[in-house]
């Protein structure tokens, strides 16, 4: 004997595919953010940080997002493949 899922089991529950969705989005929202931050921070202080902080920045947000979503989506980060999937 199966039992039918109820309604609320379906719509309560997310599936595996929109996890990954929303995984991606999230990690790549984070990606952007640091990138597009730390350049702005950077003209913000007159070029005080420079190169190295404007490079480091994109560093520390990916790697922050493999570890909080690694396992979930793999960690593709990356616009054109969370738009694609």
């Amino acid at each position: 004997m199966s039992k039918e899922p109820t309604f609320e089991s379906v719509v309560n529950k997310p599936s595996p595919n929109r996890k990954i969705f929303v995984a991606e989005v999230i990690g790549t929202f984070i990606v952007v953010v640091f990138a597009t931050g730390s350049v702005v921070i950077d003209a913000k202080l007159n070029g005080i940080l420079g190169l190295p902080f404007i490079a480091f920045a994109p560093f520390v947000s990916v790697a922050i997002g493999v570890y909080f979503f690694g396992k979930i989506s793999m960690a593709h980060f990356n616009p054109a493949v969370s738009a694609g999937f």
